[in-house]
């Protein structure tokens, strides 16, 4: 209130009117104050037309609706659930989620090759499925299912080259753990309608690592010996889709491959 007395007498010095009025004005401010706020805006109304004369349109005011003003007693603060409603009609905004990236555990920090330290991991039961596919042809297919392959038989041969292999991973991949093998299992299928052996190499052991390579190393062996009593009979020979399928235990957890659209 007291800074609207200010610009009161701020305007009536600038327009020269009279102390005495200057006095009357004064005390209708403090009248002002012991009025309501929808009084207090009407009288405040015609004291702006007593000074500025009336406005060309009568229901001209510069508290009104109609142009942009405000009542006292219409004023109000949005509420709550109004603030609630607006924010909720904004754009989900989704952060941008972590991404892990895996670390070769295999390579120090120099970059250079290491054997992983198991020495603090727990023994756990570990299991690990690796599959292979040798394409033989027509002819070599005939003669691996009569048992007519010179070098004797092919399936039997291959079963067990698959199982020393198994044992033998470390020899063969620099870094791989010598661990203790509980179980290892070699299966072939013949596929008729596609000339081919299937292999199947499961490899079981309880301890700090796990069997992966030595199930791939089992099918992929089992693969080639498969090859090596067939190249007489075919040289178009081809091994496909050499894979692992099954991996269980670990700190990196379960994983199996998913079946694909086209049954490779």
């Amino acid at each position: 209130m007291l800074t609207s007395l200010r610009g009161v007498r701020a305007v009536f010095q600038q327009r020269s009117i009279a102390p005495t009025t200057i006095l009357k004005h004064a005390a209708y401010g403090f009248r002002m104050a012991s009025k309501t706020p929808g009084e207090s805006v009407d009288e405040l109304n015609e004291e702006m037309s007593h000074f500025f004369g009336a406005a060309s349109d009568p229901e001209f005011s510069p508290f009104s609706e109609s142009n942009g003003g405000v009542q006292a007693q219409d004023v109000a603060l949005p509420s709550v659930a109004s603030r609630t409603s607006e924010s909720s009609q904004l754009p989900d905004v989704n952060p941008t989620p972590l991404t892990f990236t895996p670390i070769l555990s295999h390579v120090d920090s120099k970059g250079h090759a290491s054997m992983v330290n198991v020495a603090q991991k727990l023994d756990t039961e570990r299991v690990a499925i690796a599959s292979a596919r040798v394409l033989l042809g027509a002819e070599a297919f005939q003669q691996v299912v009569s048992n007519q392959i010179k070098k004797g038989d092919v399936l039997a041969v291959a079963r067990i080259a698959g199982v020393q292999a198994a044992k033998h991973t470390p020899l063969l991949i620099p870094l791989c753990h010598n661990i203790l093998i509980r179980g290892v299992y070699v299966d072939l299928t013949l596929d008729a309608a596609h000339y081919a052996v299937d292999v199947r190499a499961r490899v079981v052991t309880v301890g700090p690592t796990g069997v992966e390579m030595e199930a791939l190393t089992a099918a992929s062996t089992a693969a080639l010996t498969i090859y090596d009593m067939c190249k007489a009979v075919s040289k178009g020979i081809r091994i496909t889709q050499i894979q692992l399928e099954h991996k269980s235990g670990g700190k990196s957890g379960n994983f199996d491959r998913e079946p694909s659209p086209t049954g490779e």
